[in-house]
Parts: C-alpha cells; structure tokens; sequence
C-alpha cells in the first residue's frame, strides 16, 4: 500500500476494453528493465481497472525521470536504439509465430501438464515482446514527446541552416514514415489483389482467416466474415487496380522524397542514424501492438479450455495472469470469488520485489489513500498539440473511443479520441481529420494517419473531454492547432 506522504499519482493512459491479462506485464517494466539497461526510474506503479477500462498509473516524478532517461540515451546514441528495436521486432515476430502454432494445437486432449508446456512457448516471446517493447516505443516518447521534439529540433536547425523552404512539420512526418508496411496495409493490398485477380470464395475465406485478428484487440470479436465479403464486393477489378496502383505510387514518392530530404539537409551519419530511428519506432509501436492483439486472438481457444474445466467463463480467466494462470493448472485450485470481485474493480500494483493485486474494500482503501497529480484544465476554443500529418480542414467532431461509437461517424467527420486502436480504424477511415490526447510518433493515430493521409493533430491531453459531439472545428496540423469554431448542439 502506498505511504501517506506528499507522493502524486497520474493516470498516463486509459485503456477501453482492456483486461488484466494483458498489464501482467507491467511487472516486466518495473522489476526487469533496470537489468536490462532500459533505466531505474520507476519504482511503483498500478494498474486500476473499473470493469474493462484499464488506467495505467504512475508516480509522476517516476515517470518523467524514466522517460528522460530513455529519450536522452536514444538520443545520444540511435545506434544503441536501432540494436534494442530490431531485438523487439525479431521477438515480435517469434511472438507471431508461436501464437499462431498455440492456436491450432488441440486442447482438450491435452493434460493440464501439456498447456503449461505449449503456453509457455508462447509466453517466452510475449514478454519480451511487449515486456522490452513499450520501453523504446512508448514510454520514452510519452507525456512530453522527447523524442518527437528532440527529431523536430534537430529538422529545424537544418531547414535554418540550409535555407530550405520546407515545412519542418512536412519533413518531419515524410521522414519518421516507416519503410515496412503494417498489417492493415498488408491486407489492404492483399484483398486488392484478390480482387484484380477475380478470386473466388476460397480464397476470399482464407484471406479473412489470416487477417481476421486485425480487428480483436485484447478480449475481440475478431473481423466477422461479412467485412471481407463486403469490402471485395463493393470493388471491381479496375478500381482494384487503380487503388493498389495508387497506394504503391504514394509509397514509391514517399522514399524519393526521405532520399531527396536527406540529401538537401545534409544530414550526417548521427542525423540519419536519428531518422532511421524514427521510422523503427514508428514501425515497432505498431507491429510489437499487432503481434499482441494478434496473440490475444491465439490465446481465446487456450482460455476457453480453461474456462471448460474449471468452470469458469472467459472474461475470468481474463481477469488473471499468465503466472496465476500456470499455478492454476498444477493445483486445481481457484478463487471465484476474488476473480468475480476483479471483474467490477481491481488495483494490480507492482513494486520492485513484490505484485499485489487488490480487489473490494482493499481496492477502496488503496485508492483512498492516492493523491492524485491533476493536470490543469484547458479552456478557450484553441488547443495545441503536434503535427502527426500536415493539413488544414474544418468538419464535425465526433468522440470516437470504442467501436460503439463509431456509428455516430459520417464521412467527413473529426473523429476525436483519447488515443485509437485498430478496431476504430473503420471510422477514422472516413474520417477528415484525427484528434487525439495521446501524442508522439508512436501513438497509433500518429501511425494511422501517416498510413491514411489524414490531417492529424496529436498531444492535446483531455482533448476528447473538452470538445463535443457537433462541435464545429478547424484542424491546422501544419502547426499543430485544433480551433473550435462553433459548439455543438
């Protein structure tokens, strides 16, 4: 329990539709990073859950110290960076490859031994994917943007010196654009082909059977059927054609463009090696989050056999962790109670030597005791935040953070949000614009509006509690501006 003393706590993330499961592996963040070289700076944290919706907790001081740390040595020495990355991406895709054998295997004729033996093949990968990976591709670049600022620094000073007339939010966002491609292109591409090439049902089933997980985040559905048939019918081959011709003709400027920039800022070998940074980061935040999504939509099949022989449902087995999970399954033991308790409200709270979970009236108590840092309330109608695609457009918002909100949205609508996550990416395809509190090259609305071309305003902490549905509104990411014209009704 924390001591009453002057220590103030802030809620960095929110997580809709979350489960406990996933943030087992905070404990990696406080106990391991500090062997790994990924810095000390954060001794306490928790996880608060109020039935789905995950806050991810911190120390404020913890924190920032933490992230310093990271920025400032990613900064000094990209090589370093680029060497922890490319480890995250090679895990990553082990992550990938593992879930994807677990899924198949079949479990009901397995012993309790034999499941702890294939999950943990499975668990080996996961935990250094995404135990290592919010370190470099999150944490550091998080509440403050030190990365993103530290590029944008560097961009500025070579524009002013080599007289360019760029726009330093342009380059900045052609330069941080990753060379490899994330799932959701990839099936983007893949069922235009299919298209092009007038395939039949068989194939159409096989591709929604490999890509249906895009959609599943931590707990799912996954991409019913119906979203495959729908999008390859409403095409034709020509159209086909002509979209994979522009998305590969965009794709093939972009490099000329980051080859061009290069060259006419005369960026040295430290500047480049700071670039391609950026563009691995960028790519790992959003790959290390697929390859999890990815394994939650694996695991589903090994929860539900869990849930059959101990009589529980799904959404208590997601209520635990991996390691409660394991000792389950040597002891035949579990508490109902407790995790039913966990499903309306719980504190997952790790500290160097030691993970306590709460649940109930101790959950209460906890938070009782938490002083809170509360971050100062912005008013007026113009909100500063960080270019993530440079534009100017005006439109209607609308607050967008689950997928039950997406049927507010209209084609040409400013989705606003806390942060996104590929289940909203229906509605921001249609978007005009994209809002979000969370900022930094990494968070994934950054991600997908480089990948939509979308003007995209980022970094406005609270922005989807201060506007409103109907607000009219003018996005200027050129210089990272959201005005609000006219209140909504």
């Amino acid at each position: 329990m924390p001591k009453k003393h002057d220590i103030r706590w802030f809620v960095v993330e929110e997580i809709p539709q979350n489960v406990p499961f996933v943030m087992g592996i905070t404990r990696f963040m406080v106990q391991e990073w500090p062997k790994r070289g990924l810095g000390e700076g954060v001794k306490k944290y928790f996880t608060w859950f109020e039935k789905d919706l995950g806050r991810m907790v911190y120390i404020m001081k913890e924190f920032e110290k933490e992230a310093d740390f990271l920025s400032q040595k990613m900064l000094r020495d990209p090589v370093w960076a680029l060497k922890v990355l490319g480890d995250i991406e090679k895990w990553s895709s082990r992550f990938f490859e593992a879930a994807r054998r677990f899924r198949n295997l079949r479990f009901a004729g397995f012993s309790n031994h034999q499941l702890i033996s294939s999950f943990e093949k499975v668990l080996k990968w996961h935990t250094l994917s995404h135990g290592v990976g919010s370190s470099l591709s999150w944490h550091a670049d998080a509440n403050g943007e030190r990365v993103s600022r530290g590029l944008l620094a560097i961009i500025q000073k070579r524009i002013k010196e080599n007289l360019s007339k760029v726009s330093t939010a342009e380059v900045f966002t052609i330069l941080s654009s990753p060379e490899k491609e994330s799932g959701l292109k990839k099936e983007e591409k893949a069922l235009l082909k299919l298209v092009i090439k007038k395939a039949d049902s068989v194939d159409l089933c096989r591709h929604a059977n490999k890509y249906e997980w895009l959609n599943y985040q931590y707990k799912g559905p996954a991409f019913p059927f119906s979203y495959f048939a729908d999008r390859f019918g409403s095409l034709n081959p020509a159209k086909a054609k002509r979209l994979l011709s522009e998305i590969e003709r965009r794709d093939q400027n972009t490099r000329e463009q980051k080859r061009k920039l290069v060259k006419e800022l005369n960026l040295n070998s430290q500047e480049r090696s700071l670039v391609k940074m950026a563009q691995e980061m960028v790519f790992i935040k959003d790959y290390r989050k697929e390859s999890l999504y990815h394994g939650m939509y694996c695991y589903e099949p090994f929860f539900r056999e869990i849930a059959r022989r101990f009589a529980l449902s799904i959404d208590q087995v997601r209520t635990m962790h991996w390691w409660e999970i394991v000792s389950l399954l040597r002891s035949d033991r579990v508490d109902v109670d407790e995790l039913n308790e966990r499903m309306k409200q719980a504190v997952y709270f790790v500290s160097r030597d030691s993970y306590k979970i709460y649940t109930g009236a101790r959950a209460g108590k906890f938070l009782s005791q938490i002083k809170w840092q509360y971050v100062k309330k912005r008013i007026g109608n113009e909100f500063h935040g960080s270019c993530a695609y440079p534009g100017k457009v005006r439109g209607r918002v609308k607050i967008i953070n689950i997928p039950q909100d997406m049927s507010k949205m209209r084609k040409g609508d400013i989705l606003v949000a806390h942060n996104t996550n590929p289940n909203l990416v229906p509605a921001m395809k249609i978007a005009k614009a994209l809002v979000s509190g969370a900022g930094g090259l990494t968070c994934h609305t950054a991600i997908i509006a480089r990948e939509l071309r979308i003007p995209s305003v980022v970094g406005i902490p609270g922005i989807d509690k201060i506007l409103k549905d109907g607000d009219k509104v003018e996005v200027d990411s050129n210089k990272g501006i959201v005005r609000r014209i006219k209140a909504g009704r």
